[in-house]
């Protein structure tokens, strides 16, 4: 692959990455916007219904896993050296420790802080390394093949574990949007305008039961 064509690879692969990113954003402030209100509001409600909003609540863990495991996702170790297939944080530090992409970048100092902040993910057992394999256990297990109706809660990511690991990837896709196109993500202003509507989303659907003849509190 020449110097041109790996240049293009990197800006697709950022874009990618972006979107990636914009996604997992949406869903965790959803979440997490009905974390901090519905509970709240509901916690005298007693009826049959209620326990819906604990089913929608791991159908977006489910969901933010596989957000997250393909935004960290590795090529199969028995791919070519050189498949750059798939989309993700660690495809494209292959393509950023390229002497010809280091020349060619907008801006290399974000370049290099994207390279030096990915360090500890790739030590095993740091707790970076450790979260990474746990969502990927995790999408692997519950979504991509269900083997088994076995359950294994050990391998069940925390709130924490999704938390931490999208703001690393917020903080690293930023700095490769700026890296190769020198261009700002608004990501924490997307986090807090959709989280906003998803906790005014909750109060509206809190309110519902009140309908039912149920105080709301």
């Amino acid at each position: 692959m020449d110097s041109e064509a790996k240049l293009r690879l990197v800006e697709q692969i950022t874009e990618d990455l972006r979107e990636e990113v914009s996604r997992a954003i949406s869903s965790y402030a959803v979440m997490e916007g009905g974390n901090e209100v519905f509970p709240k509001l509901t916690r005298n409600v007693r009826h049959k219904s209620i326990s819906v909003y604990n089913t929608i609540k791991f159908s977006m863990i489910l969901k933010i896993s596989m957000d997250i495991a393909r935004i960290y996702d590795r090529d199969n170790d028995k791919r070519k050296n050189n498949d750059n297939s798939k989309s993700s944080i660690f495809t494209l530090e292959k393509l950023f420790k390229e002497e010809e992409i280091k020349k060619a970048v907008v801006c290399r100092d974000k370049l290099e802080k994207y390279l030096n902040n990915l360090e500890s993910y790739k030590k095993e057992k740091s707790e970076e390394y450790c979260r990474i394999n746990k969502i990927r256990k995790f999408r692997n297990s519950y979504i991509a093949h269900r083997l088994n109706n076995n359950s294994n809660d050990d391998i069940i990511p925390t709130f924490g574990d999704i938390e931490i690991l999208l703001k690393d990837s917020i903080l690293l896709v930023s700095c490769a949007s700026l890296a190769v196109e020198g261009r700002n993500t608004e990501f924490c202003d997307k986090m807090n305008r959709e989280r906003e509507l998803a906790r005014e989303y909750y109060r509206v659907l809190a309110k519902g039961f009140e309908g039912e003849g149920i105080e709301v509190s």
